[in-house]
Order: C-alpha cells, then sequence, then structure tokens
C-alpha cells in the first residue's frame, strides 16, 4: 500500500517504563483506533526503535494539515477517554509535528523504517527539495528492499497546538522537527546505505543543510480509517 495523502502528524515520544506494558495497551486498544475513527485521518502506524532514538516513532496519514485544527479533532482532545487520562502523564520527550509531504516516492510498505532529520541552510530549501525529490528519492528507490521514500515537512502554523485537556496532562511543551527523509524497507539491514547517501549528496550542495544521525524503527502494528470503526476498544 502506498501513502495516502500529502500531510502527516508525527509523534515520537519515550515513556515512564513501570508504564510501559499498560502504554502499549492503550495505544493499540483505545488511542490508535480512536484517533484513526476521526474524519480526515486515513491511516496511523506505530514503529518501535531499533537503536538510540526516541523510543516509539507514529505517524498517521491526514488528508491535509487543517484536520489538526477541525472541530473533532480538538474536541477529542478536550474530551479524552479515561484511558488516555491516565496514560498521558506518562509520556516523556514528545515531539509531534504536523508535517507536508513534498517528495514521495513508493512501491509498497516496509517492515523497517530509517528517519535523517534534515534542517536546511536559510535560502537553500528550494535546492534541496528539488534534489532530494529528482535525485535522491529515485536513487534510494534502487537500492535492495527500498519500497518507499518520502519528505516530510514542518508545518509550523498548524503545529501549534491550543491548550486542551490532553496536553494539560502532559505538562510539557511539545517538541518539533524541520524536515524528516523517511525511508521504508523490507529489513533494518538495508536501511544501512541511506545515512552515507544522504551525508554525500548534502555536503557537495552549497547552503547544505544540518544532517542528524538517522534513527531506525520496526513496524509494530498499523490501523486504516475503513477498520478503525470495528476495532475492539
Amino acid at each position: 500500500m502506498a501513502m495516502m495523502t500529502d500531510a502527516i502528524l508525527a509523534v515520537w515520544n519515550n515513556v515512564v517504563p513501570a508504564s510501559e506494558a499498560e502504554f502499549n495497551e492503550w495505544y493499540i486498544r483505545d488511542h490508535l483506533p480512536d484517533r484513526v475513527s476521526l474524519p480526515g485521518f486515513r491511516r496511523g502506524r506505530r514503529w518501535l526503535s531499533a537503536d538510540s532514538g526516541p523510543r516509539y516513532f507514529t505517524f498517521y496519514e491526514i488528508e491535509d494539515v487543517a484536520v489538526m485544527q477541525s472541530p473533532d479533532y480538538l474536541d477529542r482532545h478536550e474530551n479524552p477517554t479515561d484511558w488516555t487520562r491516565r496514560m498521558m502523564p506518562a509520556f516523556r520527550d514528545m515531539n509531534r509535528s504536523i508535517c507536508r509531504v513534498t517528495a514521495k516516492r513508493h512501491r509498497g510498505d516496509g517492515g523497517a523504517a530509517g528517519l535523517v532529520r534534515l534542517t536546511p541552510a536559510e535560502g537553500a530549501e528550494a535546492g534541496l527539495r528539488r534534489w532530494i525529490a529528482e535525485s535522491l528519492l529515485p536513487r534510494l528507490m534502487q537500492a535492495p528492499g527500498i519500497l518507499a521514500a518520502s519528505l516530510w515537512e514542518l508545518d509550523a502554523v498548524a503545529s501549534r497546538m491550543p491548550d486542551t485537556a490532553e496536553t494539560r496532562l502532559r505538562g510539557t511543551r511539545d517538541a518539533v522537527v524541520d524536515w524528516v527523509l523517511v525511508v521504508e524497507a523490507s529489513r533494518l539491514e538495508e536501511l544501512d546505505p541511506i545515512a552515507a547517501a544522504v551525508d554525500a549528496g548534502v555536503a557537495g550542495r552549497e547552503g547544505a543543510a544540518r544532517v542528524a544521525p538517522p534513527d531506525t524503527y520496526r513496524l509494530l502494528c498499523g490501523l486504516d480509517f475503513d477498520l478503525a470503526g470495528s476495532a475492539e476498544g
């Protein structure tokens, strides 16, 4: 299945160790179905870190960044489930970023994902975006085992979450990303060449971006909008 939309709600977080078992049950039985059942949400996928990155990575494919300010979404934030109220204080190091997908190539979904965070130099955004779309992504898609590659760019305005009952339960301000290159593969080891390819391409460009070390994840589960209504709560 290819990426369904050109907008993403991405969440990275750690969790209080004593709450982790319940956190995972809550996510698959309550939170993921709750979110994916909302209008404008098409699919959600959860991932577990395979290295030193934030332990959990979840992203939702949404029809448009405006979905994040919709009455349905904000009402859910103001009226979280009892289980959500219990689990929100267990979140740590929360990064919640609403992004536009500005370039993508795909032939299917992978069970492993590699994420490379980029911060473009001021004024270099258009050139870097063009190089990623026209050169890097096609080259990555030729590598063994690569199933999808896309560029996500933060929408800073859409990411400004108003104060809600749910955000107050977390108690800290959420961090955000700048740009993220997301590559899906069938196996973790097939992601190894990605960082070198990005580094080599960025280093040779005028006004090079700052590149963070890559994070790798393995897929835990996914849920589509069409199935969310029948999911067991």
